[in-house]
């Protein structure tokens, strides 16, 4: 993901040790982000902020993965710091990642973004049985 983004925009990524497919760390790549540990570090900065649930599976450590859960979570309270016109993605469905008092702030598209891509969805498989 950073390889594919790294030349569009300044990006800021939360999360513990930023690692390759391999467990190795990122160290020696060019990478164009800001790696930070917690989201209000960044947040007032942010145009969009991606959450994603903490992927239990790629841990190598049960242990470590239970630590993690719940390290990066969006609340009303973590809104305040953003910008008025930020929003605010999430693939769907969510563990405990986003507070459910977030879904109704104007800056929370994560219902629209799923509605979106069901019919892209829907499209896509138009296309494929030749009916579009």
């Amino acid at each position: 993901l950073c390889n594919t983004l790294q030349h569009t925009a300044q990006h800021y990524i939360i999360c513990g040790a930023l690692t390759d497919e391999c467990g190795q760390p990122l160290t020696h790549q060019p990478l164009t982000h800001l790696q930070h540990d917690h989201i209000n570090q960044v947040i007032s900065e942010a145009d969009v902020v991606y959450v994603t649930r903490t992927q239990k599976e790629r841990f190598s450590d049960p242990a470590a993965a239970e630590a993690a859960k719940g390290s990066y979570v969006i609340t009303a309270q973590t809104l305040t710091k953003a910008k008025s016109n930020m929003i605010l993605m999430h693939p769907l469905p969510r563990v405990d990642e986003i507070h459910e008092e977030c879904d109704l702030d104007p800056r929370s598209v994560y219902f629209r973004q799923a509605e979106h891509g069901m019919y892209v969805r829907m499209a896509l498989l138009a296309v494929i049985a030749g009916k579009a």
